[in-house]
């Protein structure tokens, strides 16, 4: 990246998926969408205690609004946060909420990059 700009889809392809493939052009159910952005990946590259809501897994969790979620990165502005996104969460605590990133002396996640790590 000789600009140090980031691809679009590095901020918005998650709220890309849920506004336009789910909401606008009907391409899958929110659930599928959800478990191609969740569960299947997780289980694909053997994350394991990720992707699912349960019991003594990592808690990681984001909490948006179906109606308006959609992403707002370009390539001439890729780090734009997307629309209805209120909450998420990562390992339990809370990194991003009502459109601001919560800061943590100790990251509680860690960002993976080519491959699983």
């Amino acid at each position: 990246m000789p600009n140090g700009k980031v691809h679009p889809r590095a901020f918005g392809s998650s709220a890309r998926m849920i506004g336009r493939m789910v909401r606008d052009e009907k391409l899958f159910s929110l659930e599928e969408a959800v478990r191609k952005m969740t569960s299947f990946p997780a289980e694909w590259f053997g994350i394991e205690k990720r992707g699912q809501l349960k019991k003594d897994w990592f808690a990681d969790l984001v909490v948006f609004d179906e109606q308006t979620v959609i992403d707002n990165a370009t390539y001439k502005s890729p780090r734009q946060n997307p629309d209805g996104i209120r909450l998420s969460i990562v390992n339990g605590a809370v990194v991003y909420q009502d459109g601001a990133v919560i800061k943590h002396d100790d990251a509680p996640g860690k960002y993976l990059r080519c491959g699983v790590e």
